[in-house]
């Protein structure tokens, strides 16, 4: 029995060397990775201030690569069909399968992650703010893939799946805010301080701004919604619940994503 489970480990280690080998191979992921080091580089040179600098690559470690993550999985899921199909014939169950593509993908999207932005601010601008930088940054790598991936098993069409991906990142990134600050306004007479718990963490996004602003001390930056998280719960209270809620949208879509590749007619 021990054996029997040694060689079944034995064989998704070799499917996940498989699948990153496959990825390094589309080259992608090379361009990606350099072109966060130039942009990282060029932060630095251009603004010659560590806050500054760590202000700006917030905003790329935040906006782009959720947005590069959901593109990038989604694409890589639907190119993958045929060879997800010619596995199935293998003794190796679905839930294998799924987690060795989800456990490929988050690797290789963190190791450009690292490479692009974290060893550049490590190099130019060292400060232990780096590891909350770093945190921020995988949960965001977890997510936004376990997001896609759910995207990619849910929709055969490959635009249909893109474009509720694209429509995902604009809601999280660029509308949510202002959706907030219109209820804010609207129910500006009801006491809503708790209620900014919940709608922070239903963005993860924000979430990550605020885990970050919260050690940078930047108090002008946290939005409304994000002052409203730190004055209720206090920066200690805050960064545990950012962590937890973080937890909850990595394994929420990872686990709908698992039932429906475990059903689905391939």
């Amino acid at each position: 029995m021990k054996y029997h489970r040694t060689l079944k480990t034995e064989k998704v280690l070799n499917l996940i060397k498989y699948i990153i080998r496959d990825i390094i191979r589309s080259k992608f992921l090379i361009y990606y990775t350099f072109s966060l080091i130039l942009i990282s580089l060029g932060i630095y040179y251009i603004n010659r201030n560590d806050t500054k600098t760590y202000i700006t690559v917030l905003n790329i470690i935040i906006y782009l690569m959720p947005l590069i993550n959901l593109l990038f999985t989604s694409l890589h899921v639907y190119n993958s069909k045929e060879f997800i199909e010619t596995i199935l014939t293998y003794p190796v169950s679905r839930s294998k399968i799924f987690f060795a593509e989800y456990i490929s993908l988050v690797i290789a999207l963190s190791v450009s992650f690292i490479i692009g932005i974290i060893i550049p601010l490590v190099i130019f601008s060292f400060s232990s703010l780096i590891i909350w930088y770093f945190i921020s940054g995988i949960f965001l790598v977890f997510i936004f893939t376990a997001v896609s991936f759910l995207s990619a098993v849910v929709f055969e069409e490959r635009l249909k799946g893109i474009g509720t991906l694209i429509g995902i990142w604009l809601l999280l990134s660029v509308v949510y805010d202002g959706i907030i600050m219109l209820l804010y306004f609207m129910l500006s007479d009801f006491p809503l301080d708790k209620t900014s718990l919940v709608l922070v963490c239903l963005n993860p996004v924000d979430l990550s701004r605020i885990f970050i602003l919260m050690n940078l001390d930047i108090s002008a930056l946290f939005g409304y919604t994000g002052a409203n998280f730190i004055k209720f719960f206090g920066t200690s209270y805050g960064m545990v619940i950012s962590l937890f809620a973080s937890l909850l949208w990595v394994v929420t879509p990872l686990f709908l994503a698992l039932k429906k590749f475990a059903i689905k007619d391939f």
